[in-house]
C-alpha cells in the first residue's frame, strides 16, 4: 500500500511539474510539456523511480524524458540494435543527454521500459 501511495504521489508531483513547465515554456519558446497523458512507468524497488516521456518537435533533441521529477532531453533510435535481431518487443531506445539509453518495448498488450539493469512496468 504504501509504494502504491508513493507512486500515486509521484505521478501527481509530475503533473505539477509539467503544468510549471508548460507556463515556462510559454515564456521561454521550449517545448511545452502537458500533464501526463501517455504511459507512465514505474519500478517496483525499495523506492519506487517513475519514467514518463513524449516525444517533441525538435531537430536533434525529439524526446522529452522525465525521470522522478527531472526533466531531460533525449534522441529516439529505431535502429538501435543495428543489423543485429532486436529483442522481441522493441519499439525505441531514448538516447540520454547523460549518455545512459531507455529500452521502451510493447508485447501482448503490455507496455515497460528498460534502464539500466531496472525493469519498469507500466503504472497508470
Amino acid at each position: 500500500m504504501q509504494c502504491k501511495q508513493t507512486i500515486m504521489g509521484r505521478i501527481r508531483g509530475l503533473k505539477l511539474i509539467a503544468a510549471a513547465l508548460g507556463l515556462c515554456a510559454a515564456n521561454t519558446n521550449a517545448p511545452a510539456l502537458e500533464a501526463p497523458e501517455g504511459i507512465v512507468y514505474c519500478s517496483k524497488d525499495i523506492t519506487p523511480h517513475v519514467i514518463e516521456y513524449r516525444f517533441v518537435d525538435n531537430t536533434q533533441w525529439d524526446v522529452v524524458v522525465i525521470l522522478d521529477g527531472n526533466v531531460q532531453r533525449a534522441m529516439s533510435a529505431y535502429s538501435f540494435f543495428g543489423k543485429a535481431k532486436a529483442p522481441e518487443g522493441f519499439i525505441v531506445a531514448l538516447l540520454l543527454e547523460n549518455h545512459k539509453q531507455i529500452l521502451v518495448f510493447q508485447k501482448d498488450g503490455e507496455n515497460w521500459l528498460e534502464y539500466g539493469n531496472d525493469h519498469y512496468a507500466q503504472c497508470n
